[in-house]
């Protein structure tokens, strides 16, 4: 177990890849905070992983919400005593038509997709610049940011895959300098790693069984770095 005695945190966790990452987390012998706005899935796959050998202990949390970010990563340092790794996975995506997109699908996106992986980012990083050994962060994102299609805009330019990338590189760079092993990494995603409105894209589908092993393959070999 390459992650023994080690304490893990994924946002939007309760399905999906964000689900198939905890549990690879906690397969490796950490114990991992299953967080996500859907409490009920977040405790599903928390029992999941407990009753397979693994720790998890559920956090409810909105990644758009700064306060709630800020009360929860105090709550599971309180719990755990130190975060090692922090996954942002949570996301969202639409596939209205460019010309119809309202304004609140596109701030909803950026609210989630940039500004919860910049504010998590932000809030962790300060934890793990002020103790020996650093910590791991790594985001979650989808080739959609880089290659778009099917006139969607979906989460282009505002996932990190798309508009966070420069975030990757000036966030990196800035938190790296406090400790050498703390970093920012990026996991682009082979098929579309964020969650639909109400269902979930083929490459995050866990619950009908569909393969997830080189996606989790790709966050595994970041995270072991």
């Amino acid at each position: 177990m390459r992650l023994k005695n080690k304490y893990a945190v994924v946002t939007g966790s309760a399905m999906g890849m964000g689900k198939a990452v905890a549990e690879m987390l906690a397969a490796e012998g950490a114990t991992v905070a299953v967080t996500d706005l859907d409490e009920k899935l977040a405790q599903q796959t928390a029992e999941g992983i407990v009753q397979k050998g693994g720790k998890a202990e559920v956090w409810t949390l909105d990644v758009t919400n700064r306060a709630e970010i800020k009360t929860v990563t105090a709550g599971i340092i309180g719990r755990f005593g130190r975060i090692d790794i922090w996954v942002n996975n949570a996301g969202i995506s639409t596939m209205t038509p460019f010309l119809d997109l309202t304004e609140r699908e596109w701030d909803n996106m950026h609210n989630v997709n940039g500004s919860g992986v910049f504010f998590c980012s932000q809030e962790v990083a300060k934890h793990m610049v002020s103790r020996p050994g650093g910590g791991k962060i790594v985001n979650n994102a989808s080739m959609a940011g880089k290659r778009g299609g099917n006139a969607r805009i979906r989460h282009v330019g505002v996932d990190a895959g798309g508009g966070l990338d420069e975030h990757r590189r000036v966030v990196g760079t800035d938190i790296g300098r406090h400790h050498p092993r703390l970093s920012e990494r990026r996991d682009v995603l082979q098929g579309d790693g964020l969650a639909g409105e109400g269902r979930a894209w083929r490459a995050v589908d866990t619950h009908r069984g569909l393969a997830l092993r080189d996606d989790v393959q790709i966050a595994r070999d970041l995270i072991d770095e």
